[in-house]
């Protein structure tokens, strides 16, 4: 049986949780959620750090198998489960841990950044770092919106966990309110990929919010 460790209450899809949640809807098998309370410092509790020593979540428990980090756990799940997510070929698998590590090098720490700056303090509020972060966002999504040109996804015009894990993080846009017919390629993917059954089950379930 396979154990998720993840926060509270719903996840971001553009989270650490959420793109893990998402794959395990993706790969339709029984996984039970156990919900880690960050408020009540459960995650440093002595019977947590042995599962992760890092006291953090995401964790994934698989019967005897414990794997934390969740870029991790996601080829943990894929290599295991869903082997089509990582491509047919040599080729294929390098260009879908390209677009895997581009996401989450180059694109994740400027969404990530925009969430840590909304939860402080009116006084510590810097609109200028806002802004910075949203024209880093944009940069990159021109990149992509180029790369998108005449294809469906990402990687040989297959659905792929690089698809997965670059359109939780995009989906940024939908919480900016970006007028995506500046990225109309752009906004054509993420509606492919953020209208998959698996993930509409998994909002339908309150595991993630976007």
């Amino acid at each position: 049986m396979i154990k998720f460790y993840t926060i509270g209450s719903g996840g971001r899809l553009m989270s650490c949780v959420g793109i893990c949640l998402w794959l395990l809807e993706e790969i339709n098998k029984p996984y039970e959620v156990v919900r880690v309370d960050l408020d009540k410092m459960e995650h440093k509790s002595e019977e947590y750090l042995k599962l992760n020593p890092n006291g953090k979540v995401p964790t994934l428990v698989d019967n005897d198998f414990v794997i934390w980090e969740s870029i991790a756990i996601n080829y943990y799940l894929s290599r295991k489960y869903y082997k089509e997510l990582l491509g047919t070929s040599i080729e294929e698998h390098g260009i879908i841990d390209q677009w895997i590590a581009w996401t989450v090098s180059e694109f994740e720490p400027h969404v990530v950044n925009i969430f840590k700056h909304a939860m402080l303090p009116p006084s510590q509020k810097n609109p200028a770092y806002v802004e910075m972060c949203k024209m880093n966002i944009m940069k990159y999504s021109n990149i992509l919106e180029k790369i998108l040109n005449n294809k469906t996804y990402l990687v040989s015009n297959k659905f792929s966990l690089a698809d997965m894990t670059a359109s939780a993080f995009f989906s940024i846009h939908n919480v900016l309110h970006t007028d995506l017919s500046l990225f109309p390629n752009i906004g054509r993917w993420l509606n492919l990929c953020l209208n998959r059954p698996a993930l509409s089950r998994a909002k339908q379930k309150n595991l993630v919010i976007f």
